[in-house]
């Protein structure tokens, strides 16, 4: 339904072979050994990890600012970490949806198609996405 809305404002510039191909490139990229498993369940760790150490500084900066000890830096610093953070949480929440991972790639190529990031700052730095 979105979709829809959108195409009339927009002129999409991918070719729906554009959209099959990233598919295929993002199968042929799951991993067949215990070793590439083992690989990207530590990318996984990484990504998460990065995201836990986001929330701490939000929060510690939360925590400042309502003391009156935050500098304007370290609240803008924080304000843009925690829009980082909505943007891994909506990731989040998709993911948790069964069968999201198989249309994921035609996902990120809509985000980019229509200037909207999906895939969080972490998760394309880690996955080189």
């Amino acid at each position: 339904m979105w979709l829809i809305a959108l195409k009339g404002k927009h002129k999409m510039n991918t070719k729906p072979y554009d959209y099959f191909k990233a598919m295929t490139d993002a199968y042929i990229a799951l991993p067949k050994t215990p070793e590439a498993v083992k690989a990207m369940l530590e990318k996984t760790k990484k990504v998460v990890d990065e995201e836990t150490a986001n929330v701490k500084k939000v929060i510690t900066v939360c925590n400042k600012s309502a003391t009156g000890n935050a500098s304007v830096n370290e609240i803008q610093d924080a304000t843009d970490l925690a829009k980082d953070l909505l943007v891994t949480a909506r990731f989040a929440a998709v993911m948790a949806i069964p069968g999201t991972v198989f249309v994921l790639p035609v996902l990120s190529k809509f985000a980019d198609e229509y200037n909207f990031e999906f895939v969080p700052k972490s998760v394309k730095k880690e996955f080189a996405i």
